[in-house]
This record gives C-alpha cells, sequence and structure tokens, in this order.
C-alpha cells in the first residue's frame, strides 16, 4: 500500500483525526492535541532513526501509539531499561506487525508496508491510540 492508499484507510479507522504532512511524512492527530500524533506514516530514515531502512525503494512505516496493556498483549515485556530493544527483531521486515525501533519503550508499535489485512488487523490500536489521545485532552482541559 501507498501512502495515498494508507492515508484514507487509516482515517476512515479514526475519521475524527486531523492530517498533518511534514518532509513526506504523515501524522493523524486529535483535533484538539496539536502536540502529539496518534499514529504516523513515515517514508523516510532520520538520523536517529533508521533502523526499518525506510531508504529503500517504495518502504514506509505506520506507527501507532497504544497503552501498555495493549502493547503488553501483543509483544510482551520489554526489556530492562538497559537491555538493547532490538534483540532478535529485524526492524526491516515488511508486513510484520513490530515494536517501534525506537519508540516501543514508550508503547509504538509499527509495521513496514503493511498489507490491506495487516492494516485492517490494527483497527483496534488505531482506535485505541485515538481514545487515549482524546483522554490527553480531557486531562488538560479539566486541569
Amino acid at each position: 500500500m501507498t501512502p495515498d492508499d494508507l492515508i484514507p484507510a487509516i482515517h476512515a479507522i479514526v475519521p475524527d483525526a486531523k492530517l498533518v504532512t511534514a518532509a513526506g511524512d504523515v501524522f493523524f492527530m486529535h483535533p484538539d492535541d496539536p502536540n502529539l500524533p496518534l499514529a504516523t506514516i513515515v517514508t523516510g530514515d532520520n538520523d536517529w532513526d533508521n533502523a526499518s531502512n525506510l531508504a529503500r525503494e517504495g518502504v514506509l512505516r505506520v506507527n501507532v501509539g497504544i497503552d501498555r496493556d495493549a502493547f503488553r498483549d501483543l509483544f510482551g515485556d520489554l526489556p530492562k531499561w538497559r537491555e538493547p530493544l532490538d534483540a532478535g527483531i529485524d526492524f526491516t521486515r515488511l508486513d510484520v506487525l513490530m515494536p517501534h525501533p525506537m519508540y516501543a519503550r514508550l508503547y509504538w508499535i509499527s509495521v513496514l508496508n503493511p498489507s490491506p489485512e495487516t492494516l485492517r488487523s490494527l483497527r483496534p490500536q488505531l482506535e485505541l491510540a485515538f481514545r487515549l489521545a482524546a483522554a490527553r485532552v480531557a486531562r488538560k482541559q479539566a486541569g
């Protein structure tokens, strides 16, 4: 799937999300929280985040921020802070749900070039990400 396929497919799952684009990447934001995305489509490597090798032709990564319980349900417990996160994980594999190579400790998940089936399987996590963003907004507004 290309970004042109993924954007409407993800937006159909979280229709109230606001879309922001920057440097070829797409950020799905809660409309009342311009600071933290709930999901992203990243199309290129950065100096600090190149484990997925997004420099390959046509490779992109969908990222979703979830909570600790949902993350543990998918992947179990993370290694301790001082232990390497990437032990045994090939962050370059396509269409495989995995912990985010840089932000897994913040309970982000990712998949490179998701198939339509894999994207459909992300529906609960995308819906959760939007609910979490809405809860953050409600806490901020409550003071």
